[in-house]
């Protein structure tokens, strides 16, 4: 079921009182943020943070838990490209949010705001899909947004340049060539940077599947296109 949105406005003063409360912050540190949070009109959250009362993660548990929201670890997440492509490199960063999975219709979400509802409903408007928010650390969610994204595209590229090339006809000699190298350079360092433990790379008819495993679930991540199977096996076969 898609998140029913809360009211900033009614969430956020919870927010100040919740961690006053818990000891977190003194009532003067909560009165100058208050300030400053109106000085500026940034969100209360950013200004605790940026004043060095609270901490990122902090902010984030909160977060989640005044909005009823799941926090999550992206540093143990793997997002596969089918699920990255719902969403645009642009609105990811624009809005701090990453796609974490679909099911039927609803679309998780990983978010540094969950109460941003003007992002939800861009979205939600942009793919035609129902969005169920999720919390995380804004930090490590731009650290996740760039290392998913970046590899990806990074990989796309590579893939597009040595089919151009025609490497392919190359067979099994095409796995010494430059391009071939950073491909799978490329490869086993997405894999180090989501904490792949295996690689597992499957023939299909028309299609070379590299899947990854992370905490012991396998999942499909990339499709290289047939024509390069022998030279991208033979370049694995020699790494290793």
């Amino acid at each position: 079921m898609p998140t029913t949105p809360i009211s900033p406005t009614a969430a956020r003063p919870l927010l100040g009182t919740s961690l006053l409360q818990d000891g977190w912050i003194t009532q003067e540190q909560l009165d100058l943020a208050v300030r400053e949070t109106k000085r500026k009109g940034v969100m209360l959250g950013q200004t605790l943070i940026g004043l060095g009362f609270i901490t990122e993660k902090v902010l984030a548990h909160y977060l989640a838990e005044g909005t009823q929201t799941d926090l999550v670890d992206l540093s143990k997440i793997f997002i596969p490209s089918e699920i990255l492509n719902l969403v645009p490199y642009d609105i990811a960063t624009q809005f701090q949010v990453l796609p974490l999975g679909k099911q039927g219709n609803v679309l998780n979400l990983a978010m540094a705001d969950p109460l941003n509802i003007v992002a939800v409903d861009t979205i939600e408007s942009r793919i035609g899909l129902n969005v169920h928010t999720h919390t995380a650390p804004a930090q490590e969610l731009i650290e996740a947004i760039e290392r998913h994204y970046a590899h990806r595209e990074s990989i796309k590229q590579l893939l597009d340049e040595l089919m151009a090339k025609g490497i392919s006809d190359l067979g099994e000699d095409g796995s010494r060539v430059a391009p071939m190298i950073r491909l799978c350079n490329q490869l086993i360092t997405a894999a180090i940077q989501s904490r792949v433990t295996d690689i597992h790379i499957e023939p299909d008819e028309y299609y070379l599947r590299v899947r990854m495993r992370i905490d012991g679930i396998l999942t499909q991540e990339i499709l290289i296109p047939k024509p390069l199977q022998a030279p991208i096996t033979a370049r694995f076969k020699l790494m290793a």
